[in-house]
């Protein structure tokens, strides 16, 4: 822990840029959308670190009992991830979503503090707000209807295969590819936003497959989408699961002790979007409440990396 302490210390002059920067209600990365499938994204690697040192921020805060200084980290925390996240490539959501499950496990652990302010009105009221987050469906939607525009300017220039130089690799395009090929192709990302993951799992992996394209370039990009919007969707059930146990806390507080049945929350009675299921809901025998995504951590295994794997199940203490 003191190791984190210095770490935070030497670096407290890039936390206090993040959180004048999180002030800003517009931003840019500065990414030319008007060079299609050529456009260059920025060292995107550079905002997870941030976001990582942000992270550490916030538990130290909530650790300390610094409750209003964790909830600004938050803050700054949500805003870096939807700034990515309202850019308008595949990559920038991915990175988007990444950051964004950062700032929910910080939001997580505070939820289930022991210590009396997380019960206060106040301090849930402001977890709340500050964990809102995007529409990651509408995001997606977006992401993929910039992509389609890319696409069709890279065969109305007659560019069917792009060298992307530093960025290493090329993009090949079929010369027979057709609007409707790729409405076709728009048609499946689209469709893939109403399904949640956890339900049909087969569905997404034969995206490619049913946009009738082949596996290398476009038909490359929605298999891309088949694994981006899984993530996407685990993100919005982690900020379920996490607007539940606010819900739930209050209820706790309030009746003394947290209800043996499922309560009538909303966040509780449905589905969450990955899984396709409602949020486990139990009580230990010694009152403290557990809501768990079950299954989740197996589903991310498939469209995820090993470290973002994971949901973390929430134990509220018990009231009192």
């Amino acid at each position: 822990r003191e190791g984190v302490r210095a770490t935070l210390e030497r670096h407290r002059g890039a936390v206090e840029t993040l959180h004048r920067a999180a002030g800003h209600e517009q931003s840019s990365y500065g990414i030319a959308y008007r060079e299609g499938l050529r456009a260059e994204t920025p060292d995107l690697l550079a905002l997870l670190r941030a976001q990582r040192l942000l992270l550490a921020d916030a538990r130290v805060a909530f650790a300390d009992a610094d409750e209003q200084r964790g909830l600004r980290v938050l803050a700054t925390m949500t805003r870096l991830a939807s700034s990515v996240e309202e850019e308008s490539t595949l990559i920038t959501a991915l990175v988007g979503i990444a950051a964004e499950r950062m700032m929910l496990a910080a939001a997580c652990d505070a939820i289930a503090s022991k210590e009396a302010w997380a019960a206060h009105d106040g301090f849930l009221d402001d977890l709340q707000a500050v964990t809102a987050g995007l529409d990651h469906g509408a995001m997606m939607r977006r992401v993929a209807g910039a992509w389609g525009a890319a696409v069709l300017h890279a065969v109305a220039s007659g560019e069917y295969s792009m060298d992307l130089g530093p960025r290493g690799g090329t993009i090949d395009i079929p010369q027979d590819l057709t609007a409707a090929d790729l409405a076709r192709a728009r048609a499946v990302v689209d469709e893939l936003v109403t399904v949640p993951y956890g339900s049909d799992t087969e569905h997404f992996a034969t995206a490619g497959e049913r946009a009738g394209l082949a596996d290398e370039g476009v038909g490359g990009d929605v298999k891309g989408f088949a694994k981006g919007i899984p993530r996407a969707q685990s993100v919005q059930a982690h900020r379920q699961l996490l607007h539940a146990a606010i819900a739930l806390r209050r209820m706790g507080r309030d009746a003394g002790s947290y209800p043996a049945q499922r309560p009538p929350i909303p966040e509780l009675s449905e589905p969450d979007p990955f899984t396709g299921r409602p949020i486990s809901y139990s009580v230990d025998d010694d009152g403290a409440a557990v809501l768990v995504l079950d299954g989740a951590g197996d589903l991310l295994e498939r469209v995820a990396s090993k470290a973002a794997a994971s949901v973390t199940p929430i134990v509220l203490p018990p009231p009192g």
